[in-house]
């Protein structure tokens, strides 16, 4: 739970869903059955039906992506202002949270050090010891 954002109880956030859930609903079966209706006083046969149902699922499927844009943007507002109240580092606390050296950078360091040791074996030589004759890898336990 966020301090700096108080919950809404849960009957008012049930109230919020319910009325998006019957607006989309409403928005995708009323337009056919309008068509329908229009069919029936017209004397077609199911044009008016087809052409409401297009619309309602074309402005239903609006709908639902206007939400879901809604709800990106305030989830993207929330994580900003979480990123914002954080304390900026310094000293030994920067050093822990500093990201590890990925493989290849260790392997480059391993190479450089077998090299400034005067040794003239590379990881890759070394790797070869650990195989079993077979030369497939070897799990040590």
């Amino acid at each position: 739970m966020n301090p700096s954002k108080p919950e809404r109880p849960w009957l008012a956030m049930a109230a919020q869903w319910t009325s998006k859930i019957t607006s989309v609903a409403g928005q995708m079966v009323l337009p056919p059955l309008l068509g329908l209706w229009l069919d029936r006083m017209v004397g077609s046969v199911c044009l008016f039906l087809i052409l409401g149902g297009i619309f309602g699922f074309a402005a239903g499927i609006a709908q639902l992506l206007q939400w879901l844009r809604s709800e990106i943007e305030i989830q993207l507002e929330e994580h900003s202002r979480q990123e914002a109240e954080k304390p900026l580092l310094a000293g030994p606390e920067l050093a822990q949270n500093m990201p590890q050296p990925d493989f290849q950078t260790k392997a480059a360091e391993q190479v450089n050090r077998s090299e400034s040791a005067g040794g003239c074996s590379s990881a890759r030589e070394e790797k070869t010891h650990d195989r079993p004759e077979s030369g497939g890898p070897s799990y040590k336990r």
